[in-house]
Protein backbone atom coordinates (compact mmCIF):
# COMPACT_ATOMS: atom_id res chain seq x y z
CA UNK A 1 0.00 0.00 0.00
CA UNK A 2 2.89 2.49 0.77
CA UNK A 3 4.72 1.20 -2.37
CA UNK A 4 1.48 2.36 -4.52
CA UNK A 5 0.92 5.71 -2.40
CA UNK A 6 4.48 6.94 -3.14
CA UNK A 7 3.83 5.83 -6.73
CA UNK A 8 0.98 8.15 -7.35
CA UNK A 9 3.25 10.93 -5.68
CA UNK A 10 5.93 10.49 -8.35
CA UNK A 11 3.78 10.26 -10.98
CA UNK A 12 1.60 13.30 -9.60
CA UNK A 13 3.09 16.04 -11.59
CA UNK A 14 3.85 19.91 -9.59
CA UNK A 15 2.52 23.25 -10.62
CA UNK A 16 5.96 25.09 -11.17
CA UNK A 17 6.94 29.05 -12.81
CA UNK A 18 10.08 28.67 -15.28
CA UNK A 19 12.94 30.54 -13.75
CA UNK A 20 13.78 32.19 -16.81
CA UNK A 21 10.50 33.14 -18.52
CA UNK A 22 7.94 33.08 -15.27
CA UNK A 23 6.03 30.62 -17.72
CA UNK A 24 3.62 28.09 -15.97
CA UNK A 25 4.89 24.57 -16.22
CA UNK A 26 4.46 20.75 -14.94
CA UNK A 27 6.97 19.00 -13.15
CA UNK A 28 6.82 15.29 -13.97
CA UNK A 29 10.08 13.96 -13.32
CA UNK A 30 10.90 11.82 -10.57
CA UNK A 31 13.09 14.08 -8.51
CA UNK A 32 10.89 17.15 -8.78
CA UNK A 33 13.89 19.41 -10.23
CA UNK A 34 12.61 20.44 -13.45
CA UNK A 35 13.32 24.46 -13.50
CA UNK A 36 12.98 25.60 -16.82
CA UNK A 37 10.15 25.27 -19.46
CA UNK A 38 12.52 24.83 -22.55
CA UNK A 39 15.88 24.44 -23.26
CA UNK A 40 15.99 27.51 -24.75
CA UNK A 41 15.39 29.12 -21.26
CA UNK A 42 17.73 26.82 -19.57
CA UNK A 43 20.81 28.20 -21.91
CA UNK A 44 19.42 31.84 -21.57
CA UNK A 45 19.64 31.38 -17.97
CA UNK A 46 23.19 30.20 -17.46
CA UNK A 47 24.19 33.19 -20.50
CA UNK A 48 22.97 35.08 -17.61
CA UNK A 49 24.23 33.96 -14.87
CA UNK A 50 27.80 32.99 -16.42
CA UNK A 51 27.75 29.34 -16.39
CA UNK A 52 27.15 28.76 -19.59
CA UNK A 53 31.09 30.27 -20.45
CA UNK A 54 32.64 28.43 -17.85
CA UNK A 55 31.09 24.87 -18.60
CA UNK A 56 32.30 26.06 -22.18
CA UNK A 57 35.57 27.02 -21.11
CA UNK A 58 35.98 23.67 -18.86
CA UNK A 59 34.66 20.67 -22.16
CA UNK A 60 36.84 23.02 -24.37
CA UNK A 61 40.11 21.94 -22.42
CA UNK A 62 38.93 17.98 -22.29
CA UNK A 63 41.05 15.71 -24.76
CA UNK A 64 37.34 14.68 -26.66
CA UNK A 65 36.83 18.27 -28.08
CA UNK A 66 40.42 18.40 -28.93
CA UNK A 67 39.39 15.19 -31.22
CA UNK A 68 36.37 16.60 -32.41
CA UNK A 69 37.51 19.66 -33.66
CA UNK A 70 40.04 18.06 -35.37
CA UNK A 71 38.17 15.90 -37.22
CA UNK A 72 34.96 18.31 -38.03
CA UNK A 73 38.55 20.80 -39.30
CA UNK A 74 39.55 17.95 -42.00
CA UNK A 75 35.93 17.37 -42.95
CA UNK A 76 34.15 18.90 -46.17
CA UNK A 77 31.81 21.07 -44.03
CA UNK A 78 34.88 22.20 -41.85
CA UNK A 79 36.84 22.82 -45.27
CA UNK A 80 34.30 25.24 -46.59
CA UNK A 81 33.70 27.19 -43.14
CA UNK A 82 37.01 27.83 -42.53
CA UNK A 83 37.16 28.95 -46.18
CA UNK A 84 33.60 31.07 -45.72
CA UNK A 85 34.86 32.42 -42.39
CA UNK A 86 38.39 33.31 -43.84
CA UNK A 87 36.70 35.58 -46.73
CA UNK A 88 34.21 37.12 -44.63
CA UNK A 89 37.21 38.18 -42.11
CA UNK A 90 39.37 39.88 -45.11
CA UNK A 91 36.43 41.62 -46.08
CA UNK A 92 36.39 43.13 -42.66
CA UNK A 93 39.97 43.57 -42.74
CA UNK A 94 39.91 45.87 -45.98
CA UNK A 95 36.87 47.81 -44.67
CA UNK A 96 38.63 48.28 -41.66
CA UNK A 97 41.63 49.36 -43.65
CA UNK A 98 39.54 51.94 -45.22
CA UNK A 99 38.15 53.28 -42.28
CA UNK A 100 41.67 53.62 -40.77
CA UNK A 101 42.72 56.13 -43.52
CA UNK A 102 39.70 58.27 -43.31
CA UNK A 103 40.78 58.35 -39.36
CA UNK A 104 44.71 59.52 -40.69
CA UNK A 105 43.03 61.67 -42.97
CA UNK A 106 41.74 63.77 -40.15
CA UNK A 107 37.93 62.73 -41.40
CA UNK A 108 34.74 62.30 -39.06
CA UNK A 109 33.74 58.63 -38.08
CA UNK A 110 29.90 57.51 -37.88
CA UNK A 111 29.51 55.21 -34.77
CA UNK A 112 29.56 51.99 -36.79
CA UNK A 113 32.77 53.00 -38.57
CA UNK A 114 34.22 53.35 -34.97
CA UNK A 115 32.58 50.17 -33.67
CA UNK A 116 33.97 48.41 -36.56
CA UNK A 117 37.26 49.68 -36.52
CA UNK A 118 37.81 48.72 -32.33
CA UNK A 119 36.38 45.37 -33.13
CA UNK A 120 39.33 44.77 -36.40
CA UNK A 121 42.38 46.78 -34.85
CA UNK A 122 43.81 43.61 -33.40
CA UNK A 123 43.72 41.88 -36.53
CA UNK A 124 45.43 44.81 -38.72
CA UNK A 125 48.02 45.22 -35.81
CA UNK A 126 49.02 41.51 -35.68
CA UNK A 127 49.18 41.39 -39.37
CA UNK A 128 51.48 44.32 -39.56
CA UNK A 129 53.98 42.83 -36.91
CA UNK A 130 53.80 39.32 -38.73
CA UNK A 131 54.21 41.29 -42.24
CA UNK A 132 57.18 43.30 -40.72
CA UNK A 133 58.65 39.88 -39.15
CA UNK A 134 58.65 38.50 -43.15
CA UNK A 135 59.86 40.96 -44.95
CA UNK A 136 62.74 41.67 -42.64
CA UNK A 137 64.17 37.90 -43.69
CA UNK A 138 66.82 38.77 -46.22
CA UNK A 139 66.38 35.98 -48.35
CA UNK A 140 62.44 37.70 -48.77
CA UNK A 141 64.23 40.56 -49.38
CA UNK A 142 66.14 39.76 -52.19
CA UNK A 143 63.07 37.98 -53.87
CA UNK A 144 60.81 41.41 -53.47
CA UNK A 145 63.48 43.07 -55.16
CA UNK A 146 64.15 40.93 -57.73
CA UNK A 147 60.72 40.77 -58.75
CA UNK A 148 60.01 44.19 -58.57
CA UNK A 149 62.85 44.74 -60.91
CA UNK A 150 61.60 42.33 -63.39
CA UNK A 151 57.46 44.09 -62.87
CA UNK A 152 58.85 47.68 -63.45
CA UNK A 153 60.58 46.92 -66.27
CA UNK A 154 57.60 45.78 -68.18
CA UNK A 155 55.98 48.06 -70.88
CA UNK A 156 53.00 47.80 -70.15
CA UNK A 157 53.75 48.71 -66.32
CA UNK A 158 55.92 51.99 -67.54
CA UNK A 159 52.87 53.44 -69.48
CA UNK A 160 50.35 52.33 -66.88
CA UNK A 161 52.83 54.25 -64.27
CA UNK A 162 53.29 56.72 -66.74
CA UNK A 163 49.62 57.76 -66.97
CA UNK A 164 49.11 57.51 -62.69
CA UNK A 165 51.89 60.27 -62.57
CA UNK A 166 50.75 62.26 -65.48
CA UNK A 167 47.12 62.38 -63.79
CA UNK A 168 48.36 62.52 -60.48
CA UNK A 169 50.86 65.70 -61.04
CA UNK A 170 47.75 67.76 -62.35
CA UNK A 171 45.72 67.29 -59.48
CA UNK A 172 46.10 70.24 -56.79
CA UNK A 173 48.22 68.05 -54.51
CA UNK A 174 50.41 66.83 -57.22
CA UNK A 175 50.95 70.43 -58.42
CA UNK A 176 51.60 71.81 -55.23
CA UNK A 177 54.13 68.74 -54.33
CA UNK A 178 56.13 69.22 -57.35
CA UNK A 179 56.44 73.26 -56.95
CA UNK A 180 57.86 72.60 -53.45
CA UNK A 181 60.68 69.89 -54.69
CA UNK A 182 61.61 72.53 -57.42
CA UNK A 183 61.47 75.27 -54.79
CA UNK A 184 63.46 73.10 -52.06
CA UNK A 185 66.13 72.10 -55.21
CA UNK A 186 66.31 75.97 -56.28
CA UNK A 187 67.22 76.79 -52.86
CA UNK A 188 70.00 74.03 -52.26
CA UNK A 189 71.44 75.11 -55.93
CA UNK A 190 71.76 78.43 -54.71
CA UNK A 191 73.19 77.71 -51.66
CA UNK A 192 75.55 75.21 -52.84
CA UNK A 193 76.76 78.18 -55.63
CA UNK A 194 80.05 79.82 -53.97
CA UNK A 195 81.73 82.87 -55.77
CA UNK A 196 84.60 81.56 -57.08
CA UNK A 197 82.62 79.12 -59.40
CA UNK A 198 82.65 79.53 -63.07
CA UNK A 199 79.09 79.45 -64.21
CA UNK A 200 79.68 79.27 -67.93
CA UNK A 201 81.65 76.36 -67.88
CA UNK A 202 78.21 74.51 -65.43
CA UNK A 203 75.94 75.99 -68.64
CA UNK A 204 78.49 74.41 -71.48
CA UNK A 205 78.50 71.14 -69.30
CA UNK A 206 74.40 71.54 -69.09
CA UNK A 207 74.27 72.58 -72.99
CA UNK A 208 76.67 69.45 -73.79
CA UNK A 209 74.87 66.78 -72.29
CA UNK A 210 74.35 64.02 -74.48
CA UNK A 211 70.35 62.53 -75.37
CA UNK A 212 69.43 60.00 -72.85
CA UNK A 213 71.98 61.48 -70.23
CA UNK A 214 71.41 63.70 -67.19
CA UNK A 215 73.74 65.68 -65.53
CA UNK A 216 74.47 64.48 -62.18
CA UNK A 217 76.35 65.95 -59.15
CA UNK A 218 79.16 63.33 -58.05
CA UNK A 219 78.86 64.50 -53.97
CA UNK A 220 75.15 65.13 -54.03
CA UNK A 221 73.73 68.60 -53.04
CA UNK A 222 71.52 66.92 -50.24
CA UNK A 223 73.25 64.01 -48.10
CA UNK A 224 72.83 62.50 -44.62
CA UNK A 225 76.63 62.76 -44.57
CA UNK A 226 78.61 65.21 -46.60
CA UNK A 227 76.88 67.91 -48.92
CA UNK A 228 78.57 68.65 -52.33
CA UNK A 229 78.85 72.02 -54.16
CA UNK A 230 77.32 73.20 -57.61
CA UNK A 231 80.52 73.46 -59.54
CA UNK A 232 81.95 72.68 -62.42
CA UNK A 233 84.59 69.93 -60.96
CA UNK A 234 81.23 67.93 -58.88
CA UNK A 235 79.21 67.35 -61.96
CA UNK A 236 79.68 64.06 -64.26
CA UNK A 237 77.17 62.28 -66.95
CA UNK A 238 75.20 59.37 -66.31
CA UNK A 239 72.58 57.23 -67.86
CA UNK A 240 68.91 58.35 -66.71
CA UNK A 241 68.57 54.70 -65.49
CA UNK A 242 71.73 55.02 -63.70
CA UNK A 243 71.19 59.01 -62.26
CA UNK A 244 67.86 57.63 -60.95
CA UNK A 245 68.80 54.49 -59.21
CA UNK A 246 71.63 56.43 -57.64
CA UNK A 247 69.83 59.18 -56.15
CA UNK A 248 70.91 61.62 -53.47
CA UNK A 249 73.93 58.98 -52.32
CA UNK A 250 77.49 58.74 -52.51
CA UNK A 251 79.84 57.05 -54.95
CA UNK A 252 80.55 54.47 -52.51
CA UNK A 253 76.97 54.11 -51.24
CA UNK A 254 75.95 52.59 -54.43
Amino acid sequence: MDNLFNNELIMKPIKKKCVYCNKKILDYSINKIKRFCSSYCCAEDYKKQGKRRLAIAKYNKTERFKQQQKKYSLSKKGIKGRIKRDKILWENLKLARKIKKLKLNKKKLNNKQIKHLERYEKYLISIKKQAKKYNSKPEVKERKKKNAKKYYTRPEVKERIKLYRKKFFSTPRGKALRKERTNRRRALKINAVPKWCNLEKIKEIYKNCPKGYHVDHIIPLNNPIVCGLHVENNLQYLTAKENTSKGNKLLYDR
